[in-house]
């Protein structure tokens, strides 16, 4: 198992609800075109709490528009963002 996939076990553990001053962020880099020499559309969520933050979960695909919305609503909702 990676370091970064155990970081963020830990961290799922330690913070299984936003509360008062925290927040979950979003944050999509998208991509238009889906071809084989096309970069990947990536999202990276993060818990956000004073001056820190911490990686919860990180996406990549290649998606055409109708599919990627529905990944970035599905994401949203899964993660309970408060921000994207």
């Amino acid at each position: 198992m990676s370091p970064w996939r155990v970081a963020v076990e830990v961290a799922e553990c330690r913070c299984p609800r936003v509360r008062r001053g925290q927040g979950i962020v979003q944050s999509w880099d998208v991509v238009m075109m889906t071809g084989g020499q096309n970069d990947y559309s990536a999202c990276t969520t993060w818990l956000t709490h004073k001056n820190d933050a911490y990686l919860l979960h990180v996406y990549r695909g290649r998606l055409e528009y109708p599919e990627l919305r529905c990944k970035v609503i599905g994401f949203a909702a899964e993660h309970r963002a408060t921000r994207s």
